[in-house]
């Protein structure tokens, strides 16, 4: 989610000039992430993002080959398709998915109860 919002901050930036951080927050779907973002810098939003953006490059490979006994993936039922392609991916590699169903990114904020479930499914 982070690298596809700071695409669309760096877009408004582009166009406009500058961005309208206020008008922009209020388009995310989430009120605890709206929240987040309201008390948030937009320039260290964007840094931040850029950097997931750059250094999760070939996340997935790197995850498979830790040398860990035990490896997750937890999925928001909720989450936008490249999630869920991610989760797909992450599946075909051997590696557990399990869908918290009402939640998106946010899975503490959104169904802490189903979170919690998720995490034990794996431990």
């Amino acid at each position: 989610m982070g690298g596809t919002l700071a695409v669309l901050l760096a877009e408004c930036l582009l166009r406009d000039g500058h961005p309208d951080w206020d008008a922009w927050i209020r388009q995310v779907p989430s009120p605890w992430y709206r929240e987040d973002l309201r008390q948030a810098d937009p320039l260290a939003f964007h840094r931040s993002a850029v950097s997931l953006v750059h250094h999760g490059v070939n996340m997935l490979a790197r995850v498979i080959s830790l040398p860990l006994e035990r490896k997750g993936y937890i999925l928001g039922a909720h989450s936008d398709a490249d999630t869920h392609e991610t989760a797909r991916r992450v599946a075909a590699s051997k590696i557990p998915v399990v869908t918290v169903k009402d939640s998106g990114h946010a899975f503490s904020e959104d169904d802490p109860e189903g979170f919690g479930r998720a995490i034990l499914q794996l431990i």
